[in-house]
């Protein structure tokens, strides 16, 4: 029995160290090494690969679970998009350098960073099997929002410098970002933490101190974060949570009265402040909303996708979507026009959105291939509320916003969701 709980807490600070790793993402070793060394969970993909050859050992892991299987045909598709766009700008070109940056080792750096976020994930769900206990594995998360508050009252006190040594980036930055690159990648990690700390809580009398202090964490980060796309997507989650349920509780319409109140007086007026502040002084809108357009342009041209070579095609293309957003928001695309006229790859240059990633790179399948692996996303969730408002959150996110399976918080989100969904029928509450 001891071995067994000397065992079970190995696992558990594992776990912590892992959630904590995955919300990291602004290494200054991304200036050597690229995009794919932003985070430091790369580093550990040897890791995760001798632990995936140990758990595969073992009879009972033996388990082939869709997202495995999902993994598989994305990286699969992904391959075969690389190998004909390198070939057929090879034969256009004349040359395997694009943007300054050789599409062959562009291609298998792509491909490489998607693989060890699929070792990442099933790394992740081992170990949370390991420890075989969804109130001990929801303990790691809580561990790692205590580990947060800190972080986050230093960040608010010495804005616009806060952790200048780590960030890749150059101060002044003046955005709550904790320890991400920007500050609109930071809701994923504050949803990760908060999912993960209540979801097996159901008792305010029991847990009072836990609740408090997550609830109390995320008002202070609700209060002084500037993305405008995170206040939207929780008003929108809590709208569509509530209008999901079967029955409406008296509880609900407190809710949703209370949802309604703060869109109406604070999101809102907060949203729209920053938008017309980013049209006239910045360029995020215009570039954010190009950006998801061009995803879907390029494939007009590309139907099978672009592979690895994403980037070199979006630059191509993005003039015509760009011009088109500025003239009709009156915004500047300074951003999107310069694109491109330096050789430094593919550096600031995304679909922001999770269906324009795998739209773009994988073409028409991947578009459908999206939609399949969400929805049984959110059908896995249903074991749980916390856990569906969570999901529903990432789904929203990826179908309009943000890249999800570059962010490996993500991706151990997803785990948390399979881990439940296999392990539990339905969660048992505190």
């Amino acid at each position: 029995m001891k071995l067994k709980v000397k065992k079970s807490s190995f696992w558990q600070i594992w776990l912590v160290v892992t959630i904590f790793l995955s919300t990291v993402q602004d290494l200054k070793t991304v200036d050597y090494f690229g995009e794919i060394a932003r985070n430091p969970i790369v580093f550990l993909t040897p890791l995760f690969l001798l632990t995936e050859l140990v758990f595969l050992s073992k009879k009972h892991e033996k388990e082939f679970n869709f997202i495995n299987l999902i993994f598989l045909i994305f990286i699969f598709l992904l391959f075969l998009s690389s190998l004909g766009n390198v070939s057929l700008w090879l034969f256009k070109e004349g040359t395997f350098i694009a943007l300054g940056e050789n599409i062959v080792v562009k291609s298998l750096k792509v491909i490489t960073y998607y693989l060890s976020f699929m070792l990442l994930f099933r790394h992740t769900f081992f170990v949370m099997r390991e420890i075989g206990d969804i109130k001990k594995v929801s303990k790691c998360f809580f561990i790692v929002t205590l580990l947060y508050i800190p972080i986050l009252t230093f960040e608010l006190y010495t804005i616009p410098t806060s952790f200048s040594e780590y960030h890749a980036s150059i101060p002044p930055y003046y955005r709550v970002r904790l320890l991400t690159a920007e500050s609109s990648w930071t809701g994923s990690v504050i949803v990760l933490l908060i999912t993960g700390s209540l979801i097996t809580y159901n008792n305010f009398r029991k847990h009072s101190v836990k609740f408090f202090i997550v609830i109390a964490f995320t008002l202070i980060y609700f209060t002084f974060t500037t993305s405008k796309m995170f206040l939207i997507t929780v008003v929108m989650v809590s709208f569509i949570f509530i209008l999901l349920r079967k029955k409406i509780k008296i509880k609900l319409l407190f809710i949703s009265a209370f949802i309604f109140i703060l869109s109406l007086f604070y999101v809102i007026p907060k949203v729209t402040e920053h938008i017309k502040s980013d049209l006239q002084n910045y360029t995020s809108v215009v570039t954010r909303t190009s950006s998801f357009i061009n995803s879907f342009y390029v494939t007009l041209f590309y139907p099978l996708g672009t592979g690895g070579l994403y980037y070199a095609y979006f630059v191509e293309y993005v003039k015509e979507p760009a011009h088109l957003v500025a003239s009709i928001t009156g915004g500047r695309a300074d951003e999107v026009k310069n694109w491109g006229k330096q050789d430094n790859g593919d550096k600031n240059i995304s679909p922001s959105s999770e269906l324009g990633q795998w739209t773009i790179m994988l073409g028409i399948p991947g578009f459908l291939l999206f939609f399949y692996f969400y929805l049984n996303l959110l059908n896995y969730s249903k074991v749980n509320n916390t856990l569906l408002l969570g999901m529903l959150y990432f789904f929203i996110t990826g179908l309009l916003t943000e890249t999800l399976m570059t962010k490996p918080n993500i991706i151990i989100f997803f785990a948390l969701v399979v881990f439940c969904k296999v392990c539990y029928k339905k969660i048992i509450t505190e």
